[in-house]
């Protein structure tokens, strides 16, 4: 169970859904939508938006997950 008590701690959870990352998220979201809908498919996160991909992973505090 993730620390914010709403789903199983998931990759997808934490990267669509968890509300404890949810300002990471939004920096994430915003590269994105300039051209893709959220939640964009992973595989086009990671391939064409990998630097924000990265900068999200970087921020997360797993102190608080």
């Amino acid at each position: 169970m993730c620390s914010c008590k709403r789903g199983e701690q998931t990759t997808d959870h934490v990267l669509f859904d968890c509300e404890l990352v949810e300002q990471e998220r939004d920096r994430l979201k915003a590269a994105g939508l300039r051209s893709e809908n959220w939640p964009m498919n992973k595989d086009i996160l990671i391939n064409k938006y990998s630097k924000n991909f990265k900068k999200f992973t970087d921020s997360l505090s797993f102190d608080k997950l």
